[in-house]
């Protein structure tokens, strides 16, 4: 009698245990950047903030989200890599990429291989989401270069400029660059003088002003990313230099940690003007901008105001990006990623950091962002960004 009921009281304990609910299981989100960047922190920083928002409602169909970091050193090899492990987690969501296009150019085919969702907040080139594939699982919020290169040589000639000049990194993301800034030339009839091409690591720039003097430039347009363009822009406004001309950037200049330099530059003596989306100082969607504003300053220590934040647009595209994905698998009801890919296809009016989204993405249109969205920045005494819309003036300088 004993045995039975000891056998009876050890059923009934199995049966009613309290256990670790399926539904309390992780469901992960890869994070593929340079930790040891800026720009890269602060797309880290934005998913996390967005993270804690959609835990502290309750998580994904009940499931806390985690986030998994790894690193890719800005090397395509690396970041190619460390997709190939994101694959082997099991709940993998999806991933969100770094600042590096060419990076992001080595990991596509092995996200396409595997149906990962590919969340970009940074990279910039056409052919990321502009591919060959479909289904395409490569989602946007960030410019792209072919409408960013129509942006800036628009920008260019509207304020008057008459000679405009390229100076490009010669790798996929400035050959990118160059087939858009080739096209906008043309579409624009507004001809380039000359593109000239240096190396990732120059630092020596002399020759390039020398070569852009002699054609008589009267505006520089640049693709490079820090500290390349850094040693370019700090030669640009050198006392030393007598040849001092205005510089339109593509927003690769802010990767790294351009902004700090930037800080101890006396910008009257530099035209510096630079594309962003997006400044937490801008005063648009002021609620939620407040609101993430002070999640960041409390989270993060090195930031007390919202000046502190550096390379926003790397922390509001990935906010958005987040909350995105969140959408979608709530949406579907849904892990499984191809439903995640379709519904992210049919979300509707979402509003997020950058701007309210009438429909983010399409089946047809995966970047979230239009050229109308593309605005012109620069640094204040502070070293603060500051949003500008273009004004048209003639090129007295």
């Amino acid at each position: 009698m004993a045995y039975f009921l000891a056998f009876f009281i050890l059923c009934f304990g199995i049966l009613f245990t309290p256990s670790i609910s399926h539904a309390e299981t992780p469901v992960f989100i890869g994070v593929n950047i340079n930790k040891t960047q800026q720009s890269d922190i602060a797309i880290l920083r934005g998913a996390e903030i967005a993270v804690e928002e959609i835990n502290a409602s309750g998580g994904l169909l009940g499931h806390p989200v985690v986030l998994n970091v790894k690193d890719t050193h800005d090397n395509p090899a690396r970041g190619a890599d460390n997709i190939l492990e994101f694959a082997k987690e099991d709940n993998l969501l999806a991933i969100l990429g770094g600042t590096r296009t060419p990076v992001a150019l080595a990991e596509i085919p092995l996200i396409q291989e595997h149906k990962i969702v590919y969340l970009s907040p940074w990279a910039a080139g056409t052919s990321l989401t502009q591919n060959t594939y479909n289904p395409n699982y490569v989602f946007r919020v960030s410019v792209r270069d072919d409408l960013a290169n129509l942006f800036l040589l628009k920008s260019a000639r509207d304020l008057g400029y008459k000679s405009p000049c390229l100076l490009l990194e010669n790798t996929s993301w400035g050959r990118s660059n160059q087939d858009g800034f080739q096209k906008a030339s043309s579409d624009l009839d507004y001809p380039l003088i000359t593109t000239q091409w240096f190396n990732l690591g120059t630092q020596n720039f002399n020759d390039y002003l020398d070569f852009f003097q002699k054609k008589e430039c009267d505006i520089i347009l640049l693709v490079a990313v820090s500290p390349d363009g850094w040693a370019f822009i700090k030669l640009m406004q050198g006392s030393h230099n007598s040849y001092q001309k205005p510089i339109l950037s593509h927003w690769g200049i802010l990767t790294g940690n351009f902004q700090d330099h930037m800080k101890g530059v006396d910008v009257n003596r530099l035209d510096l003007k630079f594309l962003q989306t997006f400044s937490f100082l801008d005063q648009q969607h002021r609620k939620l901008t407040e609101s993430v504003i002070q999640k960041y300053v409390t989270r993060y220590g090195d930031a007390d105001l919202s000046s502190d934040i550096f390379a926003p647009t790397g922390t509001a595209h990935s906010y958005d990006l987040i909350h995105f994905l969140a959408a979608a698998v709530k949406q579907g009801q849904s892990f499984n990623r191809d439903e995640i890919r379709k519904n992210l296809e049919k979300l509707s009016l979402h509003n997020g950091l950058v701007k309210t989204y009438k429909q983010p993405f399409t089946p047809s249109r995966h970047d979230a962002l239009v050229i109308e969205d593309y605005k012109l920045a620069y640094f204040n005494e502070k070293g603060d960004i500051i949003i500008e819309a273009p004004q048209k003036k003639g090129a007295e300088k």
